[in-house]
């Protein structure tokens, strides 16, 4: 059962059929997180904890997909998702932990992944990410994790620059300089309208007698196995990241 009321609701659609997919997966095998997405971040420099919680707020705010829960407790009827109004049951998934001086900070890292990793998401009851962040004299460690059926890891570093966004604007004071807001439903009205059986039937054609085990082309380059992935860190100076803000 959800534990939300109807006062509470925002919006309702229907799932894309990727997502029906997922549902589908993920109420196949409860007992394990395969569709949980994380990432952890990095930030250097003196950060104000206060108005980073103010941003990830904002965040969930403004973009309906933090506040989206599924139901599908009715077997006659289509699976829904649920976008909720802005509510703290959303803003105290953020957790705040204090720096551990006496653990380095990947241990921070390696301790919150676990944790979110031994998390189980019900997709009609709870808030389908969850963060956690510290700040420790060397800069600011986050660690996020949501279900896959909310995004896909090609949107992390999308939302982390709206994120960055917010931040430097409440920081600064000014008005928060992105594009409106198109709702996930616009996308799926769009969906819903298009030929269904006219696409059943172009792929069906497409790919008539066709038996042959398909795999993805891959060429890899000679030279690509000469080099090793590393790491290069280097320091800019407060003018010089002024220039490039």
């Amino acid at each position: 059962m959800s534990v939300f009321s109807k006062e509470q609701v925002q919006d309702m659609y229907a799932l894309t059929p990727m997502q029906e997919g997922m549902l589908f997966h993920a109420l196949l095998d409860q007992e394990h997180n395969s569709h949980l997405v994380q990432m952890s971040i990095s930030l250097q420099g003196d950060l104000d904890v206060g108005l980073f919680t103010d941003s990830l707020h904002v965040l969930v705010e403004r973009y309906d997909v933090f506040r989206t829960l599924f139901l599908y407790e009715k077997p006659e009827a289509s699976p829904l998702q649920v976008v909720l109004k802005p509510t703290r049951l959303f803003r105290s998934n953020f957790t705040h932990l204090p720096c551990l001086r006496t653990s380095p900070r990947n241990n921070f890292a390696i301790r919150n992944t676990k944790r979110d990793q031994e998390r189980t998401f019900h997709l009609a009851k709870d808030p389908l990410h969850a963060g956690a962040f510290s700040k420790c004299p060397s800069g600011l460690q986050v660690i996020w994790s949501f279900h896959h059926i909310l995004m896909d890891g090609w949107c992390s570093s999308i939302i982390f620059e709206y994120l960055l966004a917010i931040y430097l604007s409440l920081q600064k004071k000014t008005a928060l300089s992105l594009e409106p807001v198109q709702p996930y439903s616009r996308f799926i009205n769009w969906l819903e309208k298009q030929n269904k059986q006219a696409a059943l039937n172009y792929w069906s054609d497409y790919l008539e007698a066709y038996e042959q085990k398909t795999t993805l082309p891959k060429k890899e380059a000679a030279f690509a196995k000469a080099f090793q992935p590393t790491q290069y860190r280097f320091s800019l100076n407060r003018t010089l990241t002024k220039q490039l803000g």
